[in-house]
């Protein structure tokens, strides 16, 4: 059986600004517009892996995610995907507000932070550097580069952390290139 991957990547935000305050109107229109297309293959700008999956933060604690033995769902079995080059990671924070996970508090908010701390940290998704960046709900982290970052026997791992205490569901989604 031969596997095939693509994918197209997305990073934008869309507006519309009207003022009418003045006695002219400006309306204002634009678009970042940023798509990367990545073809099959395992070069610049193409993949060979995908894996998503979603889940629930553990209340108060934190998920490790290692790049080099990530569960893949498909075909009706499950397989392990090893990444060795790494083009997109997305995650989202899909706590949807008080009641949602564990908060009943409506002052409160389920924060997660993604990390690359320890000693198997995955620094090259944060410029070298340990990450600890906050994903408000429902808000996205994004990391996306057609040269990929390469996974090493000493750097693989990202956390996923619940700062809240509330058992935050996400969405994690990763392509790049693997050995499989």
């Amino acid at each position: 059986m031969a596997i095939s991957v693509t994918a197209t990547v997305t990073s934008d935000c869309s507006y519309t600004f009207l003022d009418s305050n003045t006695n002219s109107n400006l309306n204002e229109t634009s678009s970042l517009g940023h798509s990367l297309a990545l073809a099959a293959g395992t070069g610049t700008g193409e993949i060979n892996a995908a894996v998503r999956f979603t889940g629930a933060l553990p209340a108060a604690g934190e998920t490790i995610l290692s790049f080099n033995s990530l569960s893949k769902e498909a075909f009706g079995g499950t397989s392990t995907v090893d990444f060795s080059n790494v083009k997109a990671v997305l995650i989202k924070n899909g706590w949807n507000g008080p009641g949602d996970s564990g908060i009943s508090d409506s002052n409160q908010i389920a924060n997660m932070h993604v990390r690359a701390t320890g000693a198997n940290g995955f620094s090259g998704l944060f410029n070298g550097q340990s990450g600890n960046l906050k994903i408000a709900p429902n808000s996205t982290f994004s990391f996306i580069e057609r040269f990929g970052e390469t996974v090493s026997a000493s750097e693989y791992e990202i956390s996923l952390v619940d700062t809240d205490g509330s058992g935050v569901p996400f969405t994690f989604i990763a392509v790049g290139v693997s050995g499989i």
